[in-house]
Formats: C-alpha cells, sequence, structure tokens
C-alpha cells in the first residue's frame, strides 16, 4: 500500500508497543521484510489517541487530522479495509466502514 499511493497519502507502520528500542524495531521491520517507514512511540501515548490496546490496528487519518477507520486491515484478504478507506478519502467520500471488530481498537473518535 505505501508504494501504491505514494506521492498522494502517507502510509507507515507506528510501534507504540512500552519497551521496544528502534534496534528492536528495525529488526523486526527486517525480518518481516517491511519498506515503509516505521515511527517508533514507546511511551505509547499515541495509541491511545485512538483506543488501542493491542496491536495490530489499522487506522486511516484524513488531511485534516479526522480518524476515518479504525480496526482491521484486511480481512483475511477478502476485504481491503484500509486501502477502501483510503481510496474513500482519496476521493473525498464517506468512508463507507468506519469500523471493524478488532481486539486492538476499543474505540472510534468522531
Amino acid at each position: 500500500m505505501a508504494r501504491d499511493f505514494q506521492g498522494r497519502a502517507l502510509v507507515l507502520a507506528l510501534d507504540a508497543n512500552a519497551g521496544e528500542t528502534s534496534a528492536m524495531v528495525s529488526a523486526a521491520a527486517k525480518k518481516a521484510g517491511l519498506t515503509l517507514p516505521v515511527y517508533l512511540n514507546p511511551g505509547g501515548d499515541t495509541a491511545d489517541l485512538f483506543g488501542t490496546e493491542m496491536t495490530t490496528t489499522t487506522v486511516v487519518i484524513d488531511g485534516a487530522g479526522v480518524l476515518r477507520y479504525c480496526g482491521r486491515f484486511n480481512d483475511g484478504g477478502r476485504i481491503a479495509y484500509a486501502e477502501e478507506a483510503l481510496k474513500a478519502v482519496l476521493a473525498g467520500i464517506e468512508v463507507a466502514v468506519k469500523t471493524t471488530r478488532h481486539d486492538g481498537c476499543s474505540i472510534l473518535r468522531k
């Protein structure tokens, strides 16, 4: 997704797990083959903004900083929730699915 939307949207990973270091995160990203930027927030306050209680939660935020989607990245490959939400935001239309059942997302703020 980071490559597909390059120049139109910032797609990144955020590690907000307490106690993780940049070396740990870099090693995990390399092992997973991630090529997108990975930001580190070891205090976890960024995750608190979205009500995220555990990894992995996907969020889509529009250019005004409004949370438009929070939940699963996809549904086992069948429904691409994050991609569909990002496409809607870029098209300036309402996001059809604003949240999905997900252990990592407990609230959705409007």
